[in-house]
């Protein structure tokens, strides 16, 4: 950049300017000033002599006056979010993310909405992406996409389910199923299901479903024993959910939180859960999934001991 002025021209000024200074000719308060206002000034003269620059500079410098503090805090939150998870940002080959700051910013401006890390709570992200699709004809399509990301299995927490069953008759009908009768913030109604809940950083699975049960039933097992891990909805969130069985043989006073709005626990035969289910009057998908993962290993258990 020589060529109109340049660094070159940049350096001889600050060395006249701290010579001054130095020699005592101007104070050094004068001097620091003096530099702040070099550097303005260059500034401007490289931007009146590119083009490009300056368009990008005056772009950048639109969106942010034209964001919304919401908008604003969302990009920051999402900029810290790539240093402390950068593996939330990785993996997408046909549809990439866009990751520039001036890129989002231009696009929340225009758009009028909020990129980024647009909501958070004690248990989710609500993350606004922007991304890149590719037409029939080869033209890219920016647009938003929005996600779900579990906080606490960001940190090593186990979201679980938990299938139990009564193996003491004391307290019901031996093979009968704990479900509870819950209300549910997003459908505004209320559902009968298994008991089920966030991982927390620290808990195995095992520990965090046994622990589940007891709080929000009462029943309590020995060991949960694994029957499987499924994504809840890969369309929406990266949370995946381990499915764990407890034979349940004791039970004490239920500590439910009280945000949970846990109405009722009862027991239920397997039977009567697929003809609910059949009736419409159970739609819970992680009690299904449950109920199938653990149907399939009794199957599973009865062939092998069929073949010894």
């Amino acid at each position: 950049m020589n060529e109109y002025g340049g660094p070159q021209r940049v350096a001889v000024t600050v060395e006249r300017v701290h010579g001054l200074a130095f020699a005592g000719v101007i104070p050094m308060k004068k001097f620091v000033l003096s530099l702040m206002f070099i550097f303005l000034s260059f500034r401007g003269v490289y931007a009146e002599n590119d083009p490009r620059g300056a368009a990008a500079e005056k772009a950048r410098e639109k969106a942010m006056t034209t964001l919304s503090q919401h908008q604003v805090e969302a990009l920051e939150a999402y900029e810290r979010l790539q240093k402390s998870n950068p593996e939330l940002f990785t993996g997408r080959v046909v549809r990439p993310l866009v990751l520039s700051h001036d890129a989002l910013s231009a696009y929340a401006s225009e758009h009028k909405i909020v990129l980024g890390v647009a909501a958070e709570t004690p248990y989710v992200f609500f993350i606004v992406d922007l991304v890149e699709s590719r037409r029939s004809d080869g033209k890219t399509l920016q647009h938003p996409y929005l996600r779900v990301v579990s906080r606490g299995q960001l940190r090593g927490g186990i979201n679980v389910v938990v299938i139990a069953t009564i193996e003491n008759p004391d307290l019901g009908a031996q093979g009968s199923v704990v479900m509870v009768t819950q209300e549910r913030h997003a459908l505004g109604a209320t559902e009968i299901g298994m008991p089920r809940g966030f991982g927390e950083p620290g808990l195995s699975g095992e520990t965090n479903a046994l622990k589940e049960l007891r709080e929000e039933t009462g029943y309590i097992g020995e060991r949960a024993t694994l029957l499987g891990s499924l994504n809840t909805d890969s369309g929406l969130t990266d949370s995946v959910v381990s499915y764990y069985y407890v034979s349940v043989l004791s039970r004490k006073t239920a500590k439910p939180e009280t945000e949970e709005a846990i109405k009722a626990v009862s027991l239920l035969s397997r039977q009567d859960i697929w003809k609910a289910v059949r009736a419409g009057e159970i739609k819970d998908s992680f009690t299904l999934a449950a109920l199938s993962l653990y149907e399939a290993a009794q199957r599973e258990q009865a062939s092998d001991t069929g073949k010894h």
